[in-house]
């Protein structure tokens, strides 16, 4: 009983210290950083319904619009995410120096905000789906290169472009949960003019789960039904009223039910693919976790549970 006791103390210490050496202090409250694997806000919940679609729009610049995931031939692309742009700054369709990119991020801890790379993008033809060649910004120059690469030159206008066009962003890294819009005009500078943030799908449709799985103000003032927040309302209805936006994105059609059906997909195969979150050997997934945290994790898993699990059959053995 002395060797169990002393073995099991000695086992604690051990792990203890591992733990604080390789990951740092943990907490398990909604706020914990979210490199902590420990955290209970880290882990997905398979059950809380998730938004595919979200809108674009405020007072930082003339952009309005939806973005959804992508669908094709029936299957997710996790990688894609399809823009109907209701509006653009007119400059973009008008000026030979102005142009919009998107810029993907993220947030490693609140406030503290990592950027990638431009996003790449193709635009697709709303009624054929057809498919241009792949280019880095929205230009004047690009919408008529499009228009070409679609053989719509003969029948629309720059300024018709979005009315028959999607633009499908390439390449979207998982970790990446929010994009930045960004309008530039060489002849005014190299910096942005203005910026328009928004969420990228997929992500949990109601705000009360996002702010609990993604605990950063920055991040969770930009869900859609942020305002909603202490409405009370159910997940089902916070589902509903996405749907509305995926509806809105074809006048009425499912969209991306135009490019391909989201049908029969279930909530846990969705959750796999929730935006900001990595697979962890455990299955479950964490939010951005550091390189540490990764280590951690899988020789939690891959080598101290089994160990774990030997020794304290080992105790029990000896104290039966």
């Amino acid at each position: 009983m002395r060797w169990a006791f002393l073995s099991l103390a000695f086992i604690s210490l051990f792990f203890s210290s591992l733990f604080l050496s390789g990951c740092g202090a943990s907490s398990s409250n909604a706020d914990s950083s979210r490199g902590t694997v420990s955290s209970a806000s880290s882990y997905i919940s398979p059950t809380a319904a998730l938004a595919e679609c979200n809108n674009i729009s405020g007072s930082e610049m003339v952009l309005s619009g939806q973005v959804s995931t992508y669908y094709q031939a029936g299957q997710l692309v996790p990688s894609d995410l399809l823009l109907n742009l209701a509006s653009v700054p007119p400059t973009v369709e008008s000026s030979n120096t102005a142009y919009l990119q998107f810029v993907p991020y993220y947030e490693p801890t609140p406030g503290n905000i990592s950027y990638g790379s431009a996003l790449s993008m193709v635009f697709m033809d709303k009624l054929t789906g057809a498919t241009s060649n792949q280019y880095s910004e929205i230009s004047l120059a690009n919408i008529q290169s499009a228009l070409k690469d679609l053989a719509l030159t003969s029948t629309i206008t720059p300024s018709q472009f979005f009315s028959r066009v999607y633009v499908l962003l390439v390449g979207v890294a998982q970790q990446y949960v929010a994009a930045s819009a960004e309008l530039f005009d060489s002849s005014k500078g190299s910096g942005a003019l203005s910026s328009l943030n928004f969420l990228l799908p997929i992500f949990y449709a109601n705000p009360s789960v996002y702010q609990v799985y993604e605990p950063s103000p920055d991040l969770d003032q930009l869900h859609p039904f942020w305002s909603y927040l202490s409405s009370g309302y159910s997940d089902s209805e916070f589902a509903s009223m996405d749907e509305q936006i995926c509806q809105a994105m074809s006048g009425g059609g499912r969209i991306p039910a135009s490019v391909g059906a989201m049908d029969q997909v279930d909530m846990v195969s969705m959750a796999n693919n929730l935006k900001g979150f990595l697979h962890t050997p455990l299955g479950a997934r964490l939010v951005h976790v550091n390189f540490f945290a990764r280590i951690w994790t899988q020789f939690l898993v891959s080598y101290l549970q089994p160990t774990w699990r030997q020794i304290i059959h080992s105790i029990l053995d000896l104290n039966l």
